[in-house]
């Protein structure tokens, strides 16, 4: 008995020779397409995942550009916060109002600006 190469032989799905003519069997068509179905929805799954990380990712992206941009206008916050303390010990005053009224009171205006209300009550009341 002599033993000849056959290209066409392989191990495939456990069988012992797979040859053309096997190809034809039923049995082996049903498992090459459970393989083919399996390898399908595998592709499938792939794809849907690929687009879920993708969605993901741009949605990260634009929560860091939203913290970026919150922490620029945190950072100007406290600048503005800070100037208003410096302005409010050179005042020596509590309040914007109090700063306005201590200003006009040391210029002289106080007395002036309560005279122009009086004058606008009189003339709207006329």
């Amino acid at each position: 008995m002599t033993m000849s190469y056959n290209p066409f032989k392989s191990s495939l799905f456990k069988a012992k020779h797979l040859t053309i003519t096997h190809l034809w069997d039923k049995r082996l068509r049903g498992k090459m397409a459970a393989v083919f179905i399996g390898v399908f929805l595998m592709l499938i799954l792939l794809i849907i995942a690929i687009n879920i990380l993708g969605h993901r990712t741009s949605a990260l992206k634009r929560t860091e550009e939203n913290l970026t941009q919150y922490n620029a206008l945190l950072n100007e916050y406290e600048q503005l916060r800070d100037e208003q303390g410096v302005l409010r010990r050179r005042v020596g005053v509590g309040g914007l109002l109090q700063g306005i009224e201590a200003i006009m009171s040391s210029l002289g205006l106080k007395d002036k600006r309560s005279n122009i209300a009086l004058e606008a009550q009189r003339s709207f009341m006329e």
